[in-house]
């Protein structure tokens, strides 16, 4: 419907009827965005599924949570200081998300604005060879 008819409808002026439909744009917008999670995307670039097949360790790392790719699906593994797991997480999804029986709490310093040492490993390291 034009802005007009809008405003005459609910006896309101035309720019109180602009004002309200922006700000629900803008609020639809955000909730999309937050969102996040799809169970659908454009384009597969990655194959989870081939990844599982092929015993491939999958992780999903967001600022809400980690997650992993199971056969059974993507399973909620850790979740971040205060959040909570069904309002921030569960319901925020597109798709069934599976939660591991020890769930885990995501280490509170990933979350301060300071230098945490962050040191990465070479492969030998990670398993556990000796250079």
């Amino acid at each position: 419907l034009p802005y007009e008819e809008i405003a005459e409808a609910m006896e309101k002026p035309i720019g109180t009827v602009k004002t309200w439909l922006h700000r629900a744009r803008l609020e639809l917008l955000d909730r999309l965005q937050r969102r996040g999670m799809v169970p659908e995307v454009e384009h597969v670039s990655f194959s989870g599924r081939r990844a599982v097949m092929q015993g491939q360790d999958i992780s999903y790392i967001t600022e809400r949570c980690v997650m992993k790719l199971t056969p059974q699906g993507v399973m909620v593994t850790e979740i971040a200081p205060g959040a909570n797991l069904e309002n921030d997480v569960l319901t925020q999804s597109g798709f069934k998300l599976g939660v591991a029986g020890n769930l885990k709490t995501m280490q509170a310093n990933l979350f301060h604005p300071e230098k945490f040492g962050l040191l990465l490993q070479s492969k030998n390291q990670m398993s556990g060879a000796a250079e």
